[in-house]
């Protein structure tokens, strides 16, 4: 499981020492990435609701399309502190 390579790499690099049972470790570690990944879907759909509500339609797929969902995605990620 991802959660426990991440553990080992940490603790095989000296990089986490922790004075409670693995598990609860590796629980921390995967609600982290479920929570992010969360987040993620979040901000995906703030931004297709944003390229949405635009005047004008705006195609999917097409150049402006990718422009605008990557400007509108870095600016919610750094709305949110993730950048």
């Amino acid at each position: 499981d991802l959660s426990h390579k991440i553990l080992d790499v940490l603790y095989e690099n000296y990089l986490i020492e922790y004075d409670v049972n693995e598990n609860q470790v590796k629980n921390i570690i995967f609600t982290a990435f479920k929570e992010y990944a969360k987040a993620y879907e979040e901000i995906d759909d703030v931004v297709y609701d944003k390229i949405r509500s635009q005047k004008e339609e705006i195609m999917p797929g097409s150049n402006e399309y990718e422009i605008l969902y990557e400007r509108y995605f870095q600016e919610e990620l750094n709305r949110r502190g993730m950048l």
